[in-house]
């Protein structure tokens, strides 16, 4: 008796819905998430693509020796969202400059007469 309370209180305890349901119809809620991924994810692989076909068309039009540098550049460069890249292109910006003063201090005080 015991036994057979305790497992209608624990199947009512736990109720889960039959299926998940949304605000969104289901043919919005497949454009929001395509393939399993979100549109977030999407808008950056486009982004990188179009950055990628710039920086290589450019190098191909500069016949640089190593196109696919510039591809890879873009490549390692690349940050999901616009702040990261701009957080990050502000480090470089300051290594930079702490890189280039440390040069010219090292090649002045190692002059040779």
């Amino acid at each position: 008796m015991a036994s057979l309370e305790y497992q209608q209180a624990d199947k009512s305890a736990i109720r889960l819905p039959a299926r998940a349901t949304s605000a969104l119809p289901a043919a919005t809620q497949f454009a929001y998430r395509l393939a399993g991924l979100p549109v977030s994810s999407w808008a950056f692989a486009v982004r990188l693509w179009i950055a990628i076909t710039i920086a290589l068309c450019t190098s191909f039009w500069l016949q640089l020796e190593a196109p696919f540098s510039a591809v890879l550049t873009v490549l390692i460069l690349a940050e999901p969202t616009r702040g990261q890249a701009l957080a990050k292109a502000g480090w470089r910006l300051i290594a930079t400059v702490v890189g280039t003063a440390a040069s010219l201090a090292i090649t002045g005080a190692l002059t040779q007469s």
